[in-house]
């Protein structure tokens, strides 16, 4: 009896360390003007105004790949539209739907706008 719970226990064990999934995360980023522009959440307030068009992404790219490339991306769609802010210059909003704009930013200290 004890054999046979050791036997299930060590199964067990088996099949949940072969579940474990190796997805890596990959920030989303669009070169910008020779610099990365790091994704970072909805705009959710009124923390930044849009104040114009500046462009949209030209190439996208697969997530595990850097952009080098003005206007390319490794994580928005082509045709996505990028708009200054009236608050700040590094920092951008990407539109990834109607009327919802997600945080672009140029240094990881300014993740926590």
């Amino acid at each position: 009896m004890s054999k046979m719970i050791a036997s299930v226990l060590g199964a067990l064990f088996f099949i949940a360390g072969c579940s474990h999934s190796s997805e890596e995360a990959y920030a989303a980023i669009v070169f910008i003007d020779g610099k990365d522009y790091i994704g970072q959440n909805l705009l959710t307030d009124n923390k930044f105004t849009v104040k114009e068009k500046v462009g949209e992404v030209k190439q996208r790219l697969d997530k595990d790949i850097r952009p080098e490339e003005e206007w390319s991306s490794n994580a928005f769609e082509e045709e996505s539209e990028i708009y200054s802010v009236n608050e700040k210059d590094n920092v951008f909003l990407i539109k990834v739907e109607e009327d919802k704009y997600q945080i672009l930013t140029s240094k990881a200290e300014d993740a926590e706008l």
